[in-house]
């Protein structure tokens, strides 16, 4: 396969990352068909990539064990609903979930937006810049429901410029004979 197909296929499957329960098996597998994709085209695209997604992973580990320790704080309310400390817990629980993902995800976005930017810069594609730009703008504002809904915009952008990506074929140099 060709990097255009694997940058299609990856950006698809970060769109999808956004579906429940199975969203991170799409962020992973769209990981590693985009780095795929694009690190023929810019080490440098690749390398922030790869700390998106590895930033992007760790926000998702915070979600699983700090909402696993949020989750003993709710049945803890839940046996003793009186427990102030419990109450608090649970608040401090979920306010941490959520706070640290939209952290880690606003750092991930960061590396993304260059990657995109420097895939623009390689390709002359103007689609992966304005991708680049949606995602952090959309990251920044997922503190509000509509921030889902930009990031995935950008990565449809990012979609739209591999469907326009054609590899640039280096033509053969002219022999002295037929340069004159």
């Amino acid at each position: 396969m060709d990097k255009r197909i694997f940058g299609i296929i990856g950006s698809l499957f970060y769109i999808l990352s956004f579906l429940p329960h199975i969203g991170l098996y799409f962020l992973i597998i769209g990981f590693i068909l985009l780095f795929f994709g694009i690190k023929d085209i810019s080490q440098k695209s690749a390398k922030n990539l790869f700390f998106g997604f590895v930033i992007n992973i760790l926000g998702y580990g915070i979600y699983i064990i700090w909402g696993i320790g949020t989750l003993g704080a709710i049945i803890a309310y839940i046996n003793n609903p009186n427990s102030t400390l419990a109450l608090g817990s649970v608040i401090l629980g979920i306010l941490g979930v959520l706070g640290g993902m939209y952290i880690l995800g606003i750092i991930s976005s960061f590396f993304y937006k260059n990657a995109l930017i420097e895939l623009k810069e390689k390709t002359g594609i103007k689609y992966f810049e304005w991708a680049g730009y949606l995602i952090l703008f959309g990251y920044l504002s997922m503190i509000f429901i509509i921030g889902i809904f930009v990031v995935i915009a950008g990565w449809a952008l990012a979609l739209y410029g591999f469907l326009m990506y054609e590899e640039r074929k280096s033509l053969p140099k002219p022999s002295p004979k037929e340069s004159r």
